[in-house]
């Protein structure tokens, strides 16, 4: 249902039932929990509490790139001081790409100027990397 706030769920031998914040129901065979961060799906199951920062920012992406240092169906990852960066061919000249760095909670990311940022932390990198 679009436009509801998932509150919890119920389930019986043969549907669940979803409960809404504004006190909608709806009955569904499979319920996928797809409600960020702070899941209150994940926490309804599990309880495990708030997420715990684990000490690094992540960077994730899909590009298309033509490249002859990128092998065709072989992944990489180049490691550097408080760094990594890795690379997944997809297939026809696209990739996944990551990058994580050692940084501290809550440090705001620049949202002018991301790109910018990204190949300042990784300028002393391998050049697969910019």
């Amino acid at each position: 249902i679009l436009n509801h706030t998932f509150d919890g769920f119920a389930a019986n031998s043969q549907r669940l039932r979803v409960h809404f914040t504004n006190g909608a129901m709806d009955e569904c065979d499979v319920l996928i929990g797809a409600d960020g961060l702070r899941s209150q799906m994940r926490q309804q199951i599990i309880g495990d509490g708030a997420p715990r920062y684990a000490g690094y920012a992540v960077w994730r992406g899909l590009a298309e790139v033509q490249r002859d240092d990128i092998p065709q169906g072989q992944p990489s990852e180049t490691m550097g001081a408080g760094a990594r960066f890795g690379i997944f061919p997809i297939g026809k000249g696209g990739i996944y790409w990551y990058a994580t760095a050692n940084l501290p909670e809550g440090q705001p990311e620049p949202f002018v100027g991301r790109k910018q940022h990204l190949l300042s932390i990784f300028q002393n990198h391998a050049s697969l990397v910019t």
